[in-house]
């Protein structure tokens, strides 16, 4: 069990830092980037929220009728 916790803390990282990735290039492209970062922000958070759901209602709750 402790196994599989390291590596999703791992992958959890990865995908952190995965916003850096996306970051570097919009603020060389955009000049007014600061000011709209806030997309980014929301972007990933919807895009976790949707993986998050779909994880616990396949993997958790899969006797769950949908």
């Amino acid at each position: 069990m402790l196994l599989i916790l390291l590596a999703l803390a791992l992958l959890a990282n990865v995908c952190y830092c995965a916003a850096y990735l996306a970051e570097f290039p919009l603020q060389l492209t955009f000049e007014r980037w600061p000011r709209y970062r806030w997309v980014l922000l929301l972007a990933g958070t919807l895009f976790a929220l949707l993986i998050e759901n779909y994880w616990i209602a396949d993997e958790i709750y899969p006797f769950v009728p949908q």
